[in-house]
């Protein structure tokens, strides 16, 4: 329960980019590794073509796959959760990002979904930036265990053709395998930290 407060707490001040899979380089002084924006963008294109195979390829082999509320999820139910989501923004970063609560906020702006949730979202002057900003490496900390160095990235999702589901915003934390040449994704933490009344 703790990790999904800090959830909460960071999605009141987080934001999206447009609605595009590919990966953005960003993290301000703290720029991604090369190969890192590559297998980000790699994984959204999994999500957004529903392919299990893409998927598997950027998986290490012993990956760390839970949700915001269990520790026990897969892949298969990573992709049933996006399947009917529109992709809005893919960042990667080295931890720990500065920014990265600005830039999740920044992309909401101009993403395809309800202006409530874009005011939510949104970071209202700068005590409100240091704060989320704070929130966004400690929940980071507390979903996928990173630490200074690691290579991670968020996510974003917009669900709003489920057929049985409220429409919802779908978070994926991810960390970088750092015993792999290629990046492959070593942890993954998936979920709807935003209360049903905030959307």
């Amino acid at each position: 329960m703790r990790l999904l407060t800090w959830s909460v707490a960071l999605l009141f001040a987080l934001a999206i980019s447009p609605s595009s899979v590919e990966a953005q380089q960003a993290g301000g002084e703290n720029p991604a590794p090369d190969n890192w924006p590559k297998t980000v963008e790699a994984l959204a294109t999994a999500l957004n073509n529903n392919d299990a195979g893409e998927l598997l390829a950027v998986l290490s082999e012993d990956v760390s796959i839970t949700t915001f509320e269990s520790k026990n999820a897969d892949g298969t139910r990573l992709l049933a959760k996006t399947k009917k989501g529109q992709a809005i923004s893919a960042l990667n970063y080295v931890f720990a990002p500065e920014k990265m609560a600005n830039e999740i906020a920044e992309a909401f702006k101009s993403a395809e979904v309800p202006e409530e949730l874009k005011r939510r979202m949104d970071i209202r002057d700068e005590a409100h930036s240091r704060r989320a900003n704070r929130t966004a490496v400690t929940w980071l900390t507390e979903s996928l265990g990173a630490k200074q160095g690691d290579k991670v990235g968020v996510i974003i999702y917009w669900c709003d053709k489920t057929a049985n589901e409220d429409p919802e915003v779908i978070f994926i934390l991810i960390k970088g395998d750092p015993q792999s040449q290629h990046a492959k994704i070593k942890s993954v933490c998936f979920g709807n930290p935003i209360p049903r009344s905030a959307k």
